[in-house]
């Protein structure tokens, strides 16, 4: 998937959850993570322009880490999810249904009317195990409680991590939200799969590598 940048800055501050400096010029972060180990000063980061009425003028998209561009901007998350499936990865869905309202939540996609899948962007790691999340998510684990709702109710129900750093396997991170974790591994018992795709992105193209098991 082509995904082409516009611009290299240097990272400056971290205003709030949405707002940086990057270079000298404001830039909306669109990731509600903590991202501590690629915003930080004196980091190289990729920008987007954007257009239209925005009270910032570029959009923060990935950020340098381990010599590798890491994709920071949630918003081609659900793109990103929708070309792997059309590509066959993790499989082929004939319908795809997107924004699902399921209870008190919307659900990324609903694939041949049985399928519930809820994509999460991963951007932390530790030795080489990828950690979904990076800051306590409420949401998130509304959503693993809405997925296992749905195994009750006769659907499918799948998430899918988008890895975009180097890692060879996934596991929750438990240490940041314990509660998720908990959540995870009792959707797995009761049903719920889970697919970990590992991404990598140069700056002007998204390529799928490999889907990467859960650690031991």
């Amino acid at each position: 998937m082509k995904l082409k940048a516009d611009k290299k800055e240097m990272f400056e501050k971290r205003i709030n959850k949405f707002l940086g400096i990057a270079g000298e010029k404001q830039v909306h972060i669109h990731d509600s993570g903590r991202l501590e180990r690629l915003l930080y000063k004196g980091n190289e980061v990729l920008l987007k322009r954007a257009y239209g009425k925005r009270k910032t003028k570029w959009d923060l998209l990935a950020a340098m880490y381990k010599n590798k561009w890491v994709l920071t901007n949630s918003f081609f998350h659900s793109r990103i999810a929708e070309k792997l499936i059309e590509a066959g990865i993790p499989f082929k869905a004939s319908k795809i249904d997107k924004e699902i309202k399921y209870g008190e939540s919307r659900i990324d996609f609903l694939l041949d009317k049985k399928i519930l899948m809820e994509v999460k962007g991963c951007t932390f790691e530790e030795n080489g195990e990828a950690m979904f999340p990076d800051a306590p998510t409420a949401r998130g684990r509304r959503h693993l409680m809405e997925l296992m709702n749905a195994l009750q109710n006769g659907y499918e129900a799948i998430i899918l991590f988008l890895i975009f750093v180097p890692s060879h396997c996934f596991k929750p991170n438990e240490i940041i939200d314990k509660k998720f974790a908990e959540i995870f591994y009792r959707g797995l018992s009761e049903g719920m799969k889970v697919y970990s795709a590992l991404i990598e992105y140069d700056g002007e193209w998204i390529y799928y590598k490999k889907m990467i098991p859960l650690c031991l």
